[in-house]
């Protein structure tokens, strides 16, 4: 999955949303709104072309996976 046209925020988030946390949960970590944390999330589901968190973090993990064998 080609993370690059990600902001560095969006990235960070990226990071706590594969692991499973709210968006609650990653605006309490980055000290900002959970509005702002679903603009975040709607940015990059755009980028990566997934249409759920499911979805992105089956990729994510599958990447993962295919890159370590």
């Amino acid at each position: 999955m080609d993370l690059s046209k990600l902001t560095p925020a969006e990235r960070e988030v990226f990071n706590l949303l594969v692991t499973g946390v709210t968006n609650r949960q990653i605006g309490a970590a980055r000290q900002c709104s959970e509005k702002t944390i679903k603009t975040h999330v709607t940015a990059i589901f755009k980028s990566t072309g997934c249409k759920s968190r499911a979805d992105l973090i089956a990729k994510h993990y599958g990447a993962m996976h295919h890159a370590s064998s």
